[in-house]
């Protein structure tokens, strides 16, 4: 067996021996002679809900919206795992065409690569905005799309948008159920992706080109231009912001992908200070899918595109810790930090998994693996994080 559910593990009983192989399963025998083999590295506390690994995922309070492949909506119940279709019909019988989805009281929000944000409710569309300042204003697509390349924090969502004479705009959303509207729209030439800031204005990362680093800029909610931070970003994506509203976090594609790597520079994961200016690089190698920080900023989930999972202390740094390994993961929005657990729900290699962050629950799982007290070799395979070795199995 490899993975599973914490519950397998603490099944467990009357274990009488284990050892680390070299591949890092963990082998052990009972006193009833039987043989268990564990994958750790997949993750055995990490609790999976099945979806498809193409689907696009938007976290909210305790539910997750699904945009598949196919262009259809879901909703996801993270508590009991329920999946519930939404249908996505304009009142006219059309089908409306999502480039990301997020659940909404019962129903979901999404938007359209035409610039329209629009809300649902039992099976009903109830409420349609525009977000361009003229009809032929489009979003903004990254890569080959449908996806626009904005963000949602809270209830404010940013895009950019593009007109029909090839400027870009930038327009600031709330997403109030019964009071959807526009806040605000600054002209923002060059826009490659958007997000809200906490006071009501605007961060937007802006690239002439591919071959030229980018700079981040800071828009106040009147649209006043204050700040422009260079990130040295050249494909940025992925944009994720703290609770605090104080860092923000992003994967960047670096130089442009060919048969025998990446020329120019390498993908990378850029961590921007907003108050100092700061930008800080995380010490990992490959494409990040999607970032998710927890509440207090200090830990942040790394999902990516080979499929694993990996923890990173923000202010420890160091090289990320995997915490689970899949088949490859698809971009999807950022995770949610559920405060009653200390956990973040994300999206990677066709699950929607929860990701624990008290260390104390994984020494607890490797105690149950091994059966007695951990070497360091040991500690530092199984035990995710910066935690120091210590004595912490009651059995001998």
């Amino acid at each position: 067996r490899t993975g599973g559910i914490v519950a397998e593990l603490l099944a467990l009983q009357n274990v009488r021996s284990g050892y680390v192989g070299s591949d890092g399963l963990v082998v052990i025998y009972d006193d009833e002679g039987q043989l268990e083999i564990f994958d750790p590295s997949a993750g055995a506390l990490v609790r999976e809900i099945d979806v498809d690994n193409e689907d696009r995922v938007g976290f909210d309070a305790g539910r997750a919206g699904l945009m598949t492949g196919s262009g259809d909506a879901a909703v996801v119940d993270l508590a009991s795992g329920e999946r519930v279709g939404v249908e996505l019909t304009l009142p006219n019988g059309d089908a409306f065409r999502p480039g990301a989805v997020w659940p909404a009281n019962d129903g979901v929000w999404a938007v359209s690569p035409d610039h329209v944000l629009a809300r649902w409710e039992g099976g009903r569309l109830v409420e349609s905005i525009s977000l361009g300042s003229s009809e032929d204003v489009v979003s903004v697509l990254y890569g080959s799309g449908p996806k626009p390349a904005g963000s949602k924090w809270g209830d404010l969502y940013a895009v950019p948008g593009r007109r029909s004479d090839g400027a870009t705009e930038v327009t600031l959303a709330r997403m109030k159920p019964g009071a959807a509207e526009v806040l605000l729209i600054v002209d923002s030439p060059d826009a490659w992706w958007a997000h809200p800031s906490p006071e009501g204005g605007l961060y937007v990362h802006v690239n002439e080109s591919r071959a030229v680093e980018g700079v981040l800029r800071v828009y106040d909610s009147g649209g006043d231009l204050v700040d422009e931070i260079p990130t040295g970003a050249q494909d940025p994506y992925a944009f994720s912001l703290d609770p605090s509203g104080s860092k923000l976090a992003f994967g960047d594609l670096g130089g442009l992908l060919v048969d025998d790597g990446f020329s120019g520079a390498p993908p990378q994961i850029l961590i921007v200070d907003i108050a100092s200016g700061q930008v800080e690089v995380v010490p990992q190698d490959g494409i990040v899918s999607t970032i998710s920080f927890n509440a207090d900023a200090t830990k942040m989930v790394l999902a990516m595109f080979d499929g694993t999972v990996r923890l990173w202390d923000v202010e420890a740094g160091g090289v990320p810790t995997i915490l689970w390994s899949g088949s490859g993961t698809f971009d999807s929005e950022p995770g949610w930090y559920d405060e009653a657990t200390d956990s973040i729900w994300t999206m990677a290699g066709g699950k929607l998994l929860n990701i624990p962050l008290d260390p104390a629950g994984w020494v607890d799982l490797a105690c149950e693996i091994v059966g007695r007290d951990l070497t360091q070799e040991e500690w530092d395979r199984f035990v995710p994080g910066d935690e120091p070795l210590r004595s912490a199995c009651d059995r001998r």
